[in-house]
């Protein structure tokens, strides 16, 4: 893996794999506009009649080449956790509520300061249509032929500050809010790890979390008006403009940013 949060250290798991006998594998998958954009007019476009929420897909593709060819890397595919963090912990969660599709493909799950408000888990198809439309106007495009038409380029650089993508409600791949299947009963019953972090989600507080630093001086100036002055130049120093194409909240850039890993 080149990119992507899997291969930030923060989520980098070779610590984990030197250090235990277990073997990890992490995953990208389609974020954002590529990932989860979701409308009604897009249900012709797949098999199973479910509209956009790829990103869900494409971990479970992971899970199954898991249990297809772990075993030729020493792994044992009866003994697959799932595990993730802030979103990744979501994303777990859509796995466990999704028996039909899931069950098999893990025996434990680790899920680490998980969000559970509504709109970050999952969405009903009436607020992913209000994002469409937002998506189809940001690009100046009618209808998804016009988006498949445009490069990826175009479409992120066009679509980023539309914030509110997540998994949609669609009937096929979720069919309700994950934690009624949880009070329902409806989950994949294996052993289950919660937790949470300190701070968690503490830069999603700033006052305006669609804000885009475009220079070390206005990162600077968000860094001092939410986490104080004296933090400030440290931040700064950490996380130059120069190195990122969205320095500070980028949190807002994505719901689902966080890498899905496996542990073996």
């Amino acid at each position: 893996m080149r990119t992507g949060s899997g291969s930030a250290p923060t989520f980098n798991g070779t610590y984990l794999a030197a250090h235990h006998n277990v073997i990890i594998v992490t995953c990208n998958y389609r974020l954002n506009v590529f990932g989860f954009l979701s409308s009604e007019s897009m249900r012709d476009r797949s098999i199973d009649r479910s509209i956009g929420n790829y990103g869900i897909q494409d971990q479970r593709a992971v899970l199954e080449w898991v249990q297809a060819n772990i075993a030729n890397f020493g792994g044992d595919p009866a003994r697959v956790t799932i595990f993730g963090e802030s979103a990744g912990g979501a994303s777990v969660l859509h796995h466990l509520v999704r028996p039909d599709k899931s069950r098999g493909l893990f025996a434990h799950a680790v899920m680490e300061s998980a969000p559970l408000p509504d709109g970050y888990m999952a969405q009903p198809v009436e607020i992913a249509e209000k994002t469409f439309a937002h998506v189809l106007d940001a690009t100046g495009c009618k209808d998804i032929a016009c988006l498949e038409s445009r490069s990826t380029d175009e479409l992120q650089n066009a679509t980023v500050a539309v914030a509110s993508y997540a998994p949609t409600i669609d009937g096929v791949e979720l069919s309700m809010m994950p934690w009624r299947v949880l009070q329902a009963g409806g989950a994949v019953s294996v052993p289950t790890m919660l937790g949470s972090n300190r701070d968690e989600g503490a830069t999603h507080l700033a006052k305006d979390a669609d804000y885009r630093a475009t220079d070390d001086a206005s990162l600077r100036a968000w860094a001092a008006d939410t986490f104080g002055a004296d933090l400030a130049p440290k931040i700064a120093a950490l996380y130059p403009s120069t190195s990122y194409n969205q320095t500070s909240c980028w949190c807002a850039s994505s719901p689902l940013l966080y890498p899905l890993g496996s542990l073996i």
